[in-house]
């Protein structure tokens, strides 16, 4: 099980335990997905803030490491809660415009490929992945990014 519970707004930063971020992102107006290695899943870039980053520090690292993206604007949006076999965890939910992509890495990606309109059905959360794409696209539809 590991679906999207709830949302909150950035104001209420202090009230959780913000342990992720999640990016979801676009470069030359095309959505930004990763193939995970040894899977036929694909995943919108993001993952843990390690001990001592603060959560840009480590949508920044995250994005590269699994894009490549060496320039990008990014932009927190809310933070979000996940409700899985662990219980509950929070993260922040950003957009990304990348401007730069190098060579991707060599972590747990294999590829990225930059896609009009997301395959939910190649998605390891495409339940999670539908929601975030509409929240975002409603964000992106009324200018406020």
């Amino acid at each position: 099980m590991f679906e999207l519970n709830n949302t909150y707004p950035l104001t209420k930063i202090l009230d959780f335990n913000i342990q992720y971020v999640s990016l979801i992102s676009k470069y030359q107006g095309k959505w930004v997905i990763c193939h995970l290695k040894e899977s036929d899943k694909w995943d919108c870039p993001g993952g843990k803030i390690e001990p001592g980053e603060t959560p840009v520090q480590a949508a920044k690292r995250e994005l590269y490491e699994e894009t490549g993206a060496v320039q990008a604007d990014y932009y927190p949006l809310y933070i979000y809660e996940i409700l899985s076999d662990k219980g509950l965890s929070y993260g922040i939910q950003y957009f990304c415009n990348i401007k730069e992509l190098t060579a991707l890495p060599n972590y747990e990606m294999d590829k990225i490929e930059l896609v009009d309109e997301l395959p939910f059905e190649k998605m390891k959360t495409p339940q999670v992945h539908s929601i975030l794409i509409k929240d975002i696209n409603n964000i992106l539809e009324y200018g406020i990014l």
